[in-house]
């Protein structure tokens, strides 16, 4: 009678560590998974921003004068406001994307920190116009919650250097 009960201590342990070992492993999964889907969408990212549409847009969006008035965007004509509207609508995704974590804020900001809080300081007037026209207070809302949070990260790191200083030192991995 001895040994049986050993035997169903050992295999109680034995289940345990299973279980544990399981519980374990799914966790792991879990986190490989995330960081794949977090990489997914960087790289989906760098599409977009790669994409002419929305290279020409920015481009435009960019030649307008910082703190800018929806009639200087309007007196541009129909080509600024489709470029004013691709990007806030581009950003807008981007922004849902952080805040619902399937993008990583740091890769963001390290891909596009400068487009979107340069485009912001343009077009933070139009898209205020817009949700006033469109009567909808959730226009371009997660664009200004995107620039918004890029800037407090940018000026709670003292402005940060550029990666071109930062990381001048940076070498190769050894093989």
């Amino acid at each position: 009678m001895d040994s049986l009960s050993q035997w169903a201590n050992i295999a109680e342990i034995f289940s345990a560590l299973t279980v544990v070992f399981g519980v374990s492993f799914g966790a792991i999964q879990l986190m490989y998974y995330r960081r794949q889907r977090q990489d997914l969408a960087a790289i989906e990212l760098v599409k977009t921003f790669q994409g002419r549409r929305f290279t020409s847009a920015i481009r435009l969006i960019l030649t307008l004068p910082t703190q800018c008035t929806t009639s200087d965007i309007s007196n541009e004509g129909t080509e600024m406001e489709d470029a004013a509207m691709t990007v806030a609508n581009t950003v807008e995704a981007i922004g849902l994307m952080v805040h619902q974590r399937t993008l990583d804020i740091d890769t963001a900001r390290n891909l596009m920190g400068g487009l979107v809080m340069g485009s912001w300081t343009r077009l933070k007037c139009w898209v205020e116009q817009q949700r006033v026209d469109l009567e909808r207070d959730d226009f371009g809302e997660w664009y200004q919650w995107l620039a918004e949070r890029l800037l407090e990260r940018c000026d709670s790191e003292d402005h940060r250097a550029p990666a071109h200083i930062r990381e001048r030192n940076w070498k190769f991995p050894r093989r």
